[in-house]
This record gives structure tokens, C-alpha cells and sequence, in this order.
């Protein structure tokens, strides 16, 4: 009797990302993923216009993210894929951001083979996020794809570091960014090798997965790869852009703590390139589409023109923390 494929869905909210969209789209699907839902909020590089023509031609399923009682919008986008019909009929959920790429190294790399490669039942795989640096950018070229052009990363896991997080969304009640929370019973949580972790974060306000040997930390099997910063002027433009959080801080200024933390460039990491003929062939295909490749074009130039008002000497200064000497 053949077994059945489970359905796998991610689910991501972004701002004002129109120039990475295809790019991203078209990743996930190379990886097989069978829904892609979508949530935004105040858009006005078009990146909602870009999400309806792609909901239109059947690739993605876009929702207004729109206010919810005082929640940001991360928290209420995490909780509008909760209720979502898509979200209760997979099997698997995977929450992630505009600027994460899993990378598989099961099988022949797809979602389904990282599934598929957990010794025994599984109800949350984390995914140790690996951080790609600005490959020494100041600028970041336009029109090119993140995954061409970042290729600078951490050299090993940080045993303190976050994960990411694939999960059965039957077995939890909620989630943050990172992780399922508040499960119906006793559940099991595997590393990206398969071997298991302790699950006590799922009922604590945590982000990452404490009490987790170190040894448990890694990057074998499977990853999150976290393009945090791709470049100076698209990392402090976010400044601009706005928090997920609606938290105000200065997180998003060059040399900062989380700047200097996620700007990793120790070695050369060009593992993903495997996907990028597959990634390639779809993100063509979209561009073949007269209405998106006006669309994607139109969000490069809104950016580039967006930036020369914004990013001005005195504003990038100001949005750059003084190193200490």
C-alpha cells in the first residue's frame, strides 16, 4: 500500500520585500513545498501586487495581514495561519521570514526527504539557523539573487544560537517566530539529524531551545540558512521599513550587536547552489508573466529610488553605531 505524501505548507508575513519575492517564492517551491501562504501588511513597494498575480496563476495564496486588536504584525499573522484552511488541512508547518532559506541535505535535498529521513515518529524538526553575511557588500546589486551573491557564512553552529522550526500544527495550540508552543500532550523534537531534543521550550516563553546539548547543535541534515543582512544598505534600510515587533530599537543599525552577530563571512558557503538551476527555471517562468516581471521591476526601481531619498550621508551615519577603537 503506498504511503500517502504528507502536505507541507510555510507560511511567512513580510513588508516591502518585492525585490526578493520571486527569488523566494520560487526557492520554496523548488523545495516542494505544497502551499506557500503569504501575509502582508502596508505594502508600498507592491509587493502585495506581486503576491495577488502569483495567488492568480495558482503559486501562492496571499492574505491581508491586517490589524488585530494591538498585535504586531508577526503575532497576528502567526495567528491568522493558526485559523487558515490551508494551515488546518497540511501536515506539516514551517513559519518563516523573508530572508531564511532552508537547506536540505537528505536525499535529493526537497522538503519531503527531510520528513522522510527522521528515524521515528517526529512531530518538530529544528533547524539550526546559519548566518550569511553581506559577502562584503555595501550595496547590494541591483536586480541580482541573494542566494548568487551571499555567499559568506558562519563556519559552525553556536550551541546558544536559534533554530527554526517544521512542525504538526495538529499537535500544538499557538507558535512564535522560532517555534511551536503549548502542545496538546507529549511530543517529540528532533534535530536536523534526526536525533532527539528536549522539548521543555515548548512550554516555556522562549525563543530558542534550551537545555539543548551542545553536541545536539547542528548544521548536518538539514539548516536554516539567515541572510540577515545581504548588504549595508538593504540591512539599514530596514530601519526605515519597520519592526515586525513594532519594536522600536536600533537592531537594524550598521555595527550593531545583531549586525555584527548575523554579518558572518568566515568561509565560503556555496551548498546551495545545487538548487539554483531548479530555483532558476521557476523564478523564469514567473518572469515570463508580463504583469509579474512589470511587477518585480517596478518594486528594484521603487527600492533604488526609496533609498537615494532616504539614505542620505547624515541618515547612514545615523543609522551607524560608532565601533569602539
Amino acid at each position: 500500500m503506498t504511503q500517502t505524501k504528507p502536505r507541507i505548507c510555510v507560511v511567512t508575513c513580510m513588508r516591502n520585500e518585492g525585490q526578493f519575492l520571486l527569488e523566494w517564492v520560487a526557492y520554496y517551491r523548488a523545495l516542494g513545498f505544497d502551499e506557500i501562504i503569504v501575509m502582508t501588511n502596508d505594502c508600498d513597494d507592491g509587493t502585495d501586487l506581486i503576491l495577488d498575480r502569483l495567488e492568480e496563476l495558482g503559486h501562492v495564496t496571499h492574505v491581508q495581514n491586517l490589524a488585530m486588536d494591538d498585535l504586531a504584525p508577526l503575532e497576528r499573522g502567526i495567528k491568522r495561519a493558526f485559523a487558515h484552511p490551508k494551515v488546518q488541512s497540511c501536515d506539516w508547518l514551517m513559519l518563516c521570514d523573508a530572508d531564511e532559506f532552508p537547506y536540505i541535505d537528505h536525499g535529493d535535498g526537497n522538503i519531503h526527504d527531510l520528513i522522510s529521513a527522521m528515524p521515528g515518529h517526529t512531530d518538530c524538526i529544528a533547524l539550526a539557523w546559519k548566518a550569511f553575511g553581506t559577502s562584503g557588500l555595501e550595496v547590494f546589486p541591483q536586480g541580482a539573487n541573494v542566494l548568487e551573491v551571499n555567499t559568506m557564512a558562519q563556519d559552525e553552529p553556536d550551541p546558544a544560537g536559534f533554530h527554526k522550526s517544521i512542525f504538526r500544527p495538529n499537535k500544538f495550540s499557538e507558535a512564535i517566530d522560532h517555534m511551536p508552543k503549548s502542545p496538546h500532550g507529549p511530543v517529540i523534537v528532533r534535530n536536523s539529524n534526526g536525533q532527539e531534543m528536549n522539548p521543555v521550550a515548548f512550554n516555556k516563553p522562549w525563543s530558542k531551545y534550551r537545555g539543548t546539548a551542545a553536541n545536539l547543535v547542528t548544521f548536518e541534515g538539514a539548516c536554516m540558512h539567515h541572510y540577515a543582512t545581504r548588504a549595508d544598505d538593504i540591512f539599514v534600510m530596514k530601519n526605515d521599513r519597520g519592526d515586525g515587533r513594532f519594536a522600536s530599537h536600533t537592531k537594524y543599525y550598521k555595527n550593531s550587536g545583531f549586525y555584527t552577530r548575523f554579518n558572518r563571512n568566515d568561509v565560503s558557503d556555496r551548498q546551495i547552489e545545487k538548487l539554483l538551476p531548479a530555483v532558476k527555471r521557476i523564478k523564469d517562468s514567473f518572469m515570463k508573466d508580463p504583469i509579474l516581471s512589470d511587477l518585480h521591476r517596478k518594486a528594484i526601481e521603487h527600492f533604488k529610488s526609496h533609498k537615494e531619498r532616504v539614505l542620505t550621508p547624515e541618515q547612514l551615519a545615523a543609522w551607524t553605531k560608532k565601533t569602539k577603537s
